[in-house]
């Protein structure tokens, strides 16, 4: 990417100007300006914001000469870094459809008929065997020490069927990368975005163990170069080793080497964390939740959601009204009430930052939709509800901005169009709440992986600098408009 100070220079020579007149026109004192076109000095935003009117920028000249002074206040790498995690907020709901429609058909042949060593070099053919194997056995599992930087796992786990799913165990250990920064984890990141793929097709929780490799990087994979097999799945029958392009697997049933595999897995697997905690339904989040006492206290200023906190705005009323009649019903009413009090006392007493999307306003005010609880609603709010819920989501940002404490932030949909399948919370340094509630199978996973929580975390904090969000007036000036429409329906 073309650095501030390149750009600078070409566009004040392109508008006519030099240093010395564009810094006499612009109030900028000139050899500060000398020294910043020169890379001597960073340039500050009162003299980019200056600047930026005298160069008649097109929307994509505009666009880069933003991003180049982010760059310059913030670094390439930590740049890198958010708009990675920008992606996958922005892909989360593609990636998931991606995953779940295949357009690779299997082909199930009886195990009785593969050799007991033998080896494929086809990428669909290995998924196929696999597939046979597992599907075969009484009593299936897959214990596999893999990557997730491709869409192997993903093209062989969504040919599994239901059937399968019920029987099987299945149980991963992957690498990470040990970083010593928030801006050079690329590599794990991408880990994370290929499991939230996996995670929004499987009817059962991921089990992901993960440990820290030194030998390489972020990015430097070249440590598996001369391993022609670095990874492997273990099957009740057969140990498969698998290239690093996972384009070439060589199955064995040795029963020695059956043994060995098992054992080093069980091993590997014993003094390696668990990437994810637990996977859990929305009840028992409001029942962790409220029972975790350290949340009002979290240092943490910023969490991602889909929708403004609805449940901050509804009342028994309402709870009555929409909540199916289930055994946990009691329960979830209880629960939303008692989150609600907690849920005021962090807006009102802490500067914490709530971003919601324009997908999941979308949907709440046109369809009377709650993610949060859907799975547990009767049916859409009506209009005269949605009314009072957007109304006191205005009312929260007010109160608590006279206080100088929380608030709820719209996303901008035309710089981050953040999508309505994905939200992040923290709750403590290492347990980053993830919640996918449009899914196949809505769940809420707790990430406790350091690098993952601090790179997201360090996210979140910079959003006000990129400019990615309303501001509060402008925010709860949306919700009006938006008010005003329902209220016209109603006419």
């Amino acid at each position: 990417m073309t650095s501030i100070q390149d750009l600078l220079k070409h566009h004040i020579e392109k508008s006519g100007y030099s240093v010395y007149s564009i810094s006499y026109k612009a109030h900028i004192n000139r050899s500060t300006l000398q020294k910043i076109v020169q890379g001597q000095r960073k340039i500050t935003w009162d003299i980019f914001d200056k600047l930026i009117p005298f160069f008649n920028l097109t929307p994509q000249e505009l666009a880069e000469m933003n991003n180049a002074f982010l760059i310059s206040k913030i670094g390439e790498e930590r740049y890198q870094t958010h708009m990675y995690i920008k992606e996958i907020f922005e892909s989360s709901q593609a990636l998931q459809r991606a995953a779940a429609n295949s357009d690779i058909p299997y082909l199930y042949t009886p195990p009785c008929e593969f050799p007991d060593t033998f080896l494929i070099s086809d990428g669909h053919k290995i998924v196929d065997v696999i597939y046979s194997v597992l599907y075969g056995s009484e009593h299936p599992y897959m214990y596999s020490f893999c990557d997730f930087q491709g869409d192997f796992m993903t093209t062989l786990l969504r040919q599994f069927s239901g059937e399968l799913y019920a029987k099987i165990d299945i149980r991963f250990v992957t690498e990470f990368a040990k970083v010593d920064s928030t801006c050079d984890n690329l590599y794990n990141l991408k880990t994370l975005r290929h499991l939230i793929s996996l995670i929004s097709i499987l009817p059962t929780p991921l089990r992901v163990h993960y440990y820290y490799n030194n030998c390489y990087g972020a990015d430097d994979r070249g440590y598996f170069g001369a391993s022609v097999f670095p990874y492997y799945i273990v099957t009740d029958r057969y140990v498969i080793l698998l290239a690093p392009d996972y384009g070439t697997a060589l199955f064995m049933s040795d029963t020695n080497v059956h043994r060995h595999y098992l054992e080093a897995f069980d091993a590997l697997t014993r003094k390696s964390p668990a990437l994810f905690d637990e996977c859990i339904s929305y009840p028992e989040l409001l029942s962790h939740m409220i029972a975790y006492e350290r949340w009002s206290d979290s240092t943490y200023k910023y969490c991602i959601n889909i929708q403004p906190v609805v449940t901050c705005c509804i009342d028994k009323q309402m709870i009555d009204k929409y909540i199916i009649d289930t055994e946990k019903r009691e329960m979830i009413a209880s629960a939303l009430l008692l989150r609600q009090k907690q849920l005021y006392t962090a807006l009102s007493e802490n500067e914490h930052v709530t971003y919601f999307t324009s997908a999941g306003l979308k949907l709440l005010t046109d369809k009377g939709i709650c993610l949060d609880f859907i799975s547990y609603m009767k049916g859409p709010f009506s209009i005269p509800d949605r009314i009072s819920i957007l109304e006191r989501t205005i009312n929260i940002n007010n109160n608590n901005n006279n206080n100088r404490a929380g608030c709820e932030l719209l996303l901008r949909d035309d710089l981050f169009p953040a999508s309505a399948n994905i939200q992040f919370s923290f709750e403590d340094d290492y347990h980053l709440t993830m919640v996918l509630p449009m899914c196949e199978n809505p769940c809420v996973m707790y990430i406790a992986e350091r690098t993952l929580c601090e790179s997201i975390n360090d996210f979140f904090s910079t959003i006000p600098l990129y400019g990615y969000s309303h501001s509060l007036e402008a925010t709860n000036d949306i919700l009006r408009a938006e008010i005003e429409k329902l209220k016209a329906q109603l006419q």
